[in-house]
């Protein structure tokens, strides 16, 4: 199953989606983010058939959160 993590891009408000085979893969691609200074989330493991293109376009929602009442 894939591992997937959020990084955070070059403006504080740029995010993707970063997903890789394996959970070591993954945790070396977070090192190095934090090489470049990227902020990420931890891995989490995913299921095959994950639509990554619908979570991606969540991902990039997210500078636009708001509270809807």
């Amino acid at each position: 199953m894939p591992f997937a993590f959020i990084q955070q891009g070059g403006s504080s408000d740029e995010f993707y989606l970063s997903v890789w085979d394996t959970e070591n893969e993954a945790e070396d691609a977070r090192a190095d983010c934090a090489e470049g200074a990227y902020a990420t989330t931890p891995p989490v493991e995913l299921p095959e058939d994950t639509d990554w293109d619908a979570v991606e376009a969540l991902i990039q929602g997210l500078p636009d959160l708001e509270v809807v009442c």
